[in-house]
């Protein structure tokens, strides 16, 4: 009965920390997505001159 507690309390604190890491990753490709469009535009820019 102990264990399943401990389970239970473990997978939701788990998912809790995952819900966490989600968002900071997903910031992190936000960013990467953002700088990389920048770069691609940047480097069309400068073919066209």
């Amino acid at each position: 009965m102990r264990w399943q507690l401990v389970c239970i309390v473990g997978i939701s604190l788990f998912q809790q920390g995952s819900k966490i890491s989600e968002q900071k990753i997903l910031n992190q490709m936000q960013q990467a997505t953002i700088g990389g469009l920048t770069a691609e535009q940047i480097e069309s820019s400068e073919k066209r001159t």
